[in-house]
């Protein structure tokens, strides 16, 4: 509230000596909440959220529910798959969380609006305290996971993945923060369908471009995050790179087929043959799954190696998915034997 008072000093020593029993945060959508500690029933319907809370070793047996995504997905979340399943379209099954009594749920914070309302309306009066929390956009990431440290008492666990996530980000920051705008790649994103691009939203897909050091050639328009573009603007803005995100690829796929051949429907884009990026062959192709995602520093890694070959040659970003995969989320994958997330690779 801007005031300081000696409660305040109290609390705040409480906090760092690990003995503080209620614990106010303010979460990504910007509303203040209370939790009492410790937290021992947790449900989730963010996965990137249950991700995050497997990469700091927060223990399964606190987390009483989670999405049915999480349930449906037996190679990234094995331990979950016999778990209660919450679903969450349009609103989120709040009748279910009321059977699980958790004392805390944790949903998106600036995903689904109506969503947050609903699920506050519903649960607060029966005393269970809703957090929202993205965990996939690096403007906010640190500062997610520090809280979620905080929440579920994993301060030291939060710290050495945070040390983790630097590490990377910061040795893609240091070789492209001096690179003047006009300098950087002009990169078209394309989304999902054709011509639905991304624009101009912190957190967003452009905030993945810039900080691999590229130039998001629809940055001039704000606050739509996926906006649809026309082929002509795409043609005129002339990108030297071209990045799509599709629904395939991931960890239950093995043969590079099908985004082989999502690349190869750009390259023979009769509308797109002039552009500076289908004549070079720069056009990529990134699964989703490591995009918006609590894994995202991966798809980053990604997109500064092809943005920038010769600053990154030593970058190696398999060996960073391979790490956090076996690291901070326990996982026995071998990204050499399984999976499919880029095409072509970085070379």
């Amino acid at each position: 509230d801007g005031k300081i008072n000696p409660l305040d000093f109290i609390q705040i020593k409480l906090i760092i000596v690990g003995k503080e029993k209620e614990l106010t945060v303010v979460d990504s959508a910007d509303k203040i909440k209370t939790v009492k500690k410790p937290i021992k029933r947790i449900v989730t319907y963010n996965t990137n959220a249950l991700e995050t809370m497997r990469s700091i070793k927060v223990e399964k047996d606190r987390i009483v529910g989670v999405s049915i995504y999480a349930v449906q997905d037996k190679i990234f979340f094995p331990e979950f798959s016999d778990s209660p399943a919450i679903s969450g379209w349009p609103t989120l099954d709040c009748e279910k969380i009321l059977e699980l009594n958790p004392e805390v749920v944790i949903i998106y914070g600036t995903f689904f609006e109506g969503m947050y309302e609903d699920a506050e309306e519903k649960l607060k009066p029966a005393g269970i305290t809703v957090i929202g929390l993205d965990l996939c956009r690096p403007t906010t990431e640190v500062e997610e996971v520090k809280k979620l440290g905080y929440i579920f008492d994993k301060r030291n666990e939060a710290d050495e993945f945070i040390d983790f996530y630097h590490g990377i980000m910061d040795t893609i920051k240091e070789e492209v923060e001096d690179i003047v705008e006009d300098e950087r790649p002009r990169v078209y994103f394309e989304a999902y369908k054709k011509y639905h691009s991304s624009g101009n939203v912190r957190g967003g897909y452009h905030d993945y471009i810039k900080m691999a050091g590229g130039h998001n050639i629809f940055s001039d328009i704000q606050g739509i995050e996926f906006p649809d573009v026309d082929a002509e603007e795409v043609i005129e803005r002339d990108p030297e790179i071209i990045v799509k995100l599709p629904w395939a690829g991931g960890y239950d796929v093995d043969d590079v087929i099908e985004l082989k051949s999502i690349r190869d429907e750009i390259m023979d884009r009769p509308e797109l043959k002039e552009v500076s990026a289908v004549k070079k062959g720069k056009v990529y192709v990134i699964c989703s799954e490591i995009t918006g995602t609590a894994s995202h520093v991966v798809s980053i890694a990604y997109m500064a190696k092809w943005f920038h070959l010769d600053l990154f040659e030593d970058l190696d970003p398999q060996a960073i998915h391979q790490e956090y995969l076996t690291r901070f989320q326990g996982l026995d994958y071998d990204l050499d034997k399984h999976g499919v997330f880029v095409y072509p690779e970085p070379s």
